[in-house]
């Protein structure tokens, strides 16, 4: 999987796993990170989340993304194909590094606002974060607290009917591009397959609308 992959992956699907090892014990914590373009992975938390002291300790620190996934029933094969197993498909990518937190409360805000901005940016009739006017932002910003984690090495991980019989693949394709189109196309790109009834390859969000 390519860098560039890597990267449209996490933009795609920003709501990560964050995996830390801290006195001796894993720490996790769910969060929605967005990736700078200079490799440093931003986000934001409640000031009063138990998860601050461990990025507070520069804990070694995973961030986990998940693409499209998905079971793939030995039901849709073709009659000749009920003797595969069935699988789980999917696309992760694990981001390394140790997070720091956000210097001041400016800088928490542009933490958020680099989340905000990409997770409206596209949308019509976007929000914007001056929407909250001065008041509501400052009242707001002393409950949470930003941090960035320099990514310092990324593994994928790709699971997609590898060493399936094309005709076996196909046949699921055909079913998932109704109920999970996003795996679908996934599928149909890494096995050099058509999209059934002539789709496109549209982008796919990660609730897998189009």
């Amino acid at each position: 999987m390519s860098e560039a992959s890597s990267t449209a992956l996490i933009a795609a699907h920003p709501m990560a796993t964050m995996v830390s090892s801290h006195d001796g014990q894993p720490h996790v914590v769910h969060l929605p990170l967005v990736l700078g373009d200079d490799g440093v992975l931003i986000g934001h938390l409640r000031g009063n989340n138990p998860y601050v002291e461990v990025l507070a300790a520069g804990a070694p620190t995973v961030a986990i993304f998940t693409g499209h996934h998905g079971y793939v029933s030995s039901s849709w094969y073709p009659a000749i194909g009920r003797d595969a197993a069935p699988t789980w498909n999917y696309t992760a990518v694990h981001c390394h590094g140790i997070p720091v937190l956000a210097s001041d409360d400016a800088h928490t805000v542009r933490c958020v606002a680099a989340l905000v901005e990409h997770l409206e940016g596209g949308r019509p009739n976007r929000w914007r974060m001056r929407e909250l006017g001065v008041d509501g932002i400052r009242r707001r910003t002393p409950k949470i607290i930003g941090f960035e984690m320099p990514v310092h090495r990324t593994e994928t991980r790709r699971m997609m009917s590898d060493h399936e019989r094309p005709t076996d693949t196909a046949a699921a394709i055909a079913v998932l591009a109704d109920v999970n189109p996003g795996l679908a196309q996934e599928m149909a790109e890494e096995h050099g397959l058509a999209m059934p009834n002539g789709r496109d390859s549209a982008t796919v969000t990660s609730n897998g609308e189009r």
